[in-house]
């Protein structure tokens, strides 16, 4: 036959599990708190807008200086008038 727990350990057990259930967790189990993060950096619509025109610019610029700047009329009637009258 088992051997019954003598009733004076049973008090002080049942005591000191509800004192160790009712502690807090530790820390690591403890929920952390949400991280800050910082609203997205837009650029205002002057800014961008600045920033769309400057590009043009700078394509028209190389358009230019590249000669690409319309065509030569007087050189494609002199070299490509094989496809002039077509």
């Amino acid at each position: 036959m088992a051997s019954l727990p003598r009733r004076g350990l049973v008090p002080p057990l049942l005591w000191g599990l509800s004192l160790f259930l009712s502690l807090p967790g530790p820390v690591w189990l403890q929920p952390s708190p949400p991280p800050q993060s910082s609203p997205p950096t837009e650029l205002h619509p002057c800014h961008t807008c600045r920033g769309l025109v400057d590009s043009f610019n700078k394509g028209l610029e190389r358009t230019i200086r590249d000669n690409f700047g319309g065509g030569n009329t007087a050189w494609e009637e002199e070299k490509l008038s094989k496809y002039k009258d077509s």
